[in-house]
């Protein structure tokens, strides 16, 4: 890409936005656009309803950002600290228990070394949950 993107996603505030006011048509034109560009493209959202619509158009994303069991395509949890209201052992072992393949977690630069370490260990607790990994 001309910018130096390696990727690309759909904002989850814009397709949430989109879906409830009936301006789906957005989210296909936002995908298609992002796709010209030969990078992975993402779709995210708040809510599952955004996703069901991409799933029933056909829609078919590199990567979803999102909680969903049932996708054939790589998802991404995002959110899964609340904030700093739950450990970061604890969301993401939920995580990656309940199907993500990736998690998206912010963090301060003295927070890295031991969230890797959580994730790894998550990773590694969460080998007989019911979703096939997707990478």
């Amino acid at each position: 890409m001309q910018l130096g993107a390696s990727a690309a996603y759909l904002w989850g505030g814009a397709s949430d936005i989109w879906y409830y006011q009936k301006k789906q048509s957005n989210i296909v034109k936002a995908f298609e656009i992002m796709k010209k560009y030969n990078i992975p493209v993402g779709i995210c959202a708040h809510r599952l309803e955004p996703i069901m619509f991409c799933e029933k158009e056909g829609l078919v994303p590199d990567f979803y950002m999102t909680f969903m069991q049932d996708v054939k395509v790589p998802w991404m949890a995002f959110k899964v600290l609340a904030a700093g209201a739950i450990p970061p052992g604890d969301g993401f072992d939920f995580a990656f228990d309940s199907g993500a393949d990736f998690v998206c977690a912010g963090m301060f630069d003295f927070q890295v070394e031991l969230d890797a370490e959580l994730a790894s260990r998550a990773v590694t607790k969460s080998k007989n949950r019911k979703r096939r990994w997707m990478a």
